[in-house]
């Protein structure tokens, strides 16, 4: 199961509690998903979001960004059909010092 973030469907609690009570009901994997935000502002959610997720010991995968995933160390990124293809995606992760077979790239 992934639990993939909506801010709106979050307020007004904040994502990160909806994070918390998501990885205490056994979440496995979240996904940070914000439509509306800038690279600058999901690289500072992936950052929040990032050790609370660790420290659950659940996968974090960011939406759509391949930059701000490596930039926040996350564990992979989903691609959609409007984002760069999966195998050049896949290229620029294994190119990635010590990212390489561990970096997942998801698509739908």
């Amino acid at each position: 199961m992934t639990v993939i973030t909506d801010e709106v469907l979050a307020r007004p609690r904040a994502l990160s509690d909806v994070v918390r009570e998501a990885l205490a009901a056994g979440a496995p994997t979240i996904q940070l998903r914000l439509k509306s935000a800038s690279a600058r502002e999901l690289l500072e959610a992936a950052q929040t979001l990032m050790p609370i997720v660790r420290s659950a010991g659940a996968l974090f995968i960011v939406n759509d960004r391949l930059d701000v995933a490596l930039a926040a160390g996350a564990d992979g990124v989903h691609l959609g059909p409007d984002d760069p293809p999966v195998k050049d995606v896949r290229r620029v992760a294994d190119a990635r010092s010590g990212v390489g077979d561990t970096f997942i790239v998801g698509y739908s």
